[in-house]
């Protein structure tokens, strides 16, 4: 059985609902309803929005504005201002993994789909299945600790040093984070590229280009790879994302001064104006490295055109 309190919910919910916001008419509803045993609704607070429906609207404006209000935490800084000036670094710490993952995972998938079964392949898978196993930021600090602790190869943490903004330090702070956060990428892609260029090598077309005496290096470049590489446009829009979202991990261990690091400042401080900013912009990040996904297929495969008609 509702209670009265509900029943007036659901009746201010009908009033808004059908359009009838004017204090007279809900009132009349109210009271054709009182007499069938419902009590009546004060004609006050008949159709009123209520404040949390009002926050609600101003929040949703807000964000079609970019407007994201003020910073509990940062003692009123606004928002959008706190995540552009932490933009540049995570979009550098991300695109330099990707980067690096290909690099990387592109040869070695080659390597391996090319010399099958032998040492060559072997090696590459194992070490591929020992280092999936271990997580990323346990390697970065393992690797923190050694290169950057004992050895001194590397900075301990930062994206520069105090007073030094030169490209060169820029660098030298980026690579042990790239190289870290790259980890997953280039397993997935050398996994995903031996994969498909050894079933694009048991093609019919494959042997016939064979059979006419072609060079094995222009079907590798001509055949095998062009239609090899849809799967592995799909994977870097994937892992794209993934290190993206997992930059959070590696903005911590290693100190750098991201976005990711933003959130977690923000998640443990209750500052909720940047959780649900970060939130709206993380996702639509991950709708745009979709559509350049999508736009990347008709580059690449030539029976894929958006936006064209046969004649």
């Amino acid at each position: 059985m509702t209670t009265p309190a509900a029943r007036r919910r659901m009746l201010n919910a009908c009033c808004v609902s059908t359009g009838w916001t004017g204090r007279s008419r809900c009132s009349t509803l109210s009271g054709s309803l009182a007499r069938t045993g419902y009590p009546r609704t004060r004609p006050g607070r008949a159709g009123v929005v209520s404040a949390s429906q009002t926050a609600v609207a101003r929040a949703s404006q807000g964000i079609v504005r970019l407007d994201f209000g003020r910073s509990f935490f940062y003692k009123g800084v606004p928002v959008l201002n706190l995540i552009i000036e932490r933009i540049p670094a995570t979009f550098l710490l991300a695109f330099s993994s990707l980067v690096l993952s290909v690099l990387i995972g592109f040869p070695l998938g080659i390597i391996a789909a090319l010399n099958r079964g032998r040492w060559p392949d072997n090696i590459i898978r194992v070490t591929t299945v020992v280092v999936n196993t271990v997580p990323d930021w346990w390697i970065g600090l393992l690797l923190l600790i050694v290169l950057g602790g004992y050895l001194g190869l590397v900075p301990l943490g930062g994206m520069s040093r105090a007073g030094d903004g030169s490209l060169l330090d820029r660098l030298h702070h980026l690579i042990l984070p790239a190289l870290v956060a790259a980890t997953g990428g280039w397993i997935g892609f050398s996994r995903i590229l031996r994969f498909e260029m050894l079933d694009v090598l048991n093609q019919d077309y494959v042997r016939t280009a064979r059979a006419k005496g072609l060079p094995r290096l222009a079907i590798i470049l001509r055949h095998v790879l062009r239609n090899a590489l849809m799967p592995f446009i799909t994977g870097l829009g994937g892992i794209f994302l993934l290190i993206l979202s997992g930059s959070v991990l590696f903005e911590i261990v290693f100190s750098w001064p991201g976005m990711g690091r933003l959130a977690i400042t923000a998640i443990n401080a209750r500052d909720y104006p940047v959780m649900m900013a970060l939130f709206v912009i993380s996702s639509f990040l991950g709708i745009l490295g979709i559509l350049m996904v999508d736009i990347l297929y008709g580059w690449v495969d030539p029976r894929v055109r958006y936006g064209e008609r046969n004649a």
